[in-house]
C-alpha cells in the first residue's frame, strides 16, 4: 500500500483499512457505545 503510485487508490485503501479498525474496535468494545448517564449508573449500582 505504501508503494502505490496512484495517490488517490492509496488514500482510498487507507480509508478502507481505517473504517475496518473502526468496525472491529466496536465489536470488542460493544459496552463503550453506552451513552455516558447510563454507564455512570450501572458503575454505581455495581459498585453497592
Amino acid at each position: 500500500m505504501a508503494v502505490e503510485p496512484d495517490i488517490r487508490r492509496r488514500r482510498q485503501e487507507m480509508w478502507t483499512l481505517i473504517a475496518a479498525h473502526e468496525r472491529l474496535w466496536h465489536l470488542r468494545h460493544a459496552d463503550a457505545d453506552l451513552p455516558p448517564d447510563d454507564a455512570l449508573v450501572e458503575a454505581a449500582t455495581a459498585s453497592s
